[in-house]
């Protein structure tokens, strides 16, 4: 039997999403633009840090509500080298880097602590987590970070967490069905 797949950044905004509808929508970019200018911020990280990894992979079976799934997504860049391991996420606006974060920083943190909560449960990770968000503007590539740590207990503890409230909604959609 194949298992669903639960990508990370969908995880992050279903289960941790906040804010109105006005922050979601202020400064938004299309895709490829974001690509272009993740890309173009990586190609310029991965020159200078000899660990740094780009577009690092991450996935983990899981159980809910006894349906098999694999949580997976790609780190945008880390250095799992780094004491603490660095974990960081790159999001494209128009906006003012410091209006998007208000707006969005409750899933973008949260799916930089998925992030973080998976690399431990590989090992990785035991003196803790830098997670990073980096705001770029994707035209200019003028960006603003915003940084916080993250000990190996609280990652996994948000982990556990996130994974619990995705279940309960898992268990009461199968409920519905029948």
């Amino acid at each position: 039997m194949m298992s669903a797949r639960i990508p990370v950044t969908w995880l992050a905004a279903f289960v941790h999403r906040r804010g109105d509808l006005r922050g979601i929508a202020a400064g938004s970019t299309r895709p490829e633009e974001g690509v272009r200018a993740q890309r173009a911020l990586q190609a310029e990280l991965a020159g200078r840090q000899g660990a740094y990894q780009c577009e690092r992979p991450v996935a983990l079976s899981v159980t809910l509500a006894t349906h098999s799934f694999v949580l997976g997504g790609r780190i945008d860049g880390c250095d799992t080298t780094a004491r603490p391991v660095l974990i960081e996420e790159f999001k494209t606006t128009r906006a003012d880097p410091v209006h998007a974060h208000a707006a969005n920083a409750a899933e973008h943190w949260a799916q930089a602590r998925l992030y973080a909560g998976m690399l431990g449960r590989e090992g990785i990770g035991n003196d803790g987590f830098l997670l990073r968000l980096r705001y770029c503007h994707p035209e200019t590539l003028a960006e603003r970070h915003f940084e916080t740590i993250c000990s190996a207990t609280d990652a996994e503890a948000f982990l556990v967490a996130t994974l619990h409230e995705l279940e309960g909604w898992i268990a009461v959609q199968a409920a519905h069905e029948r």
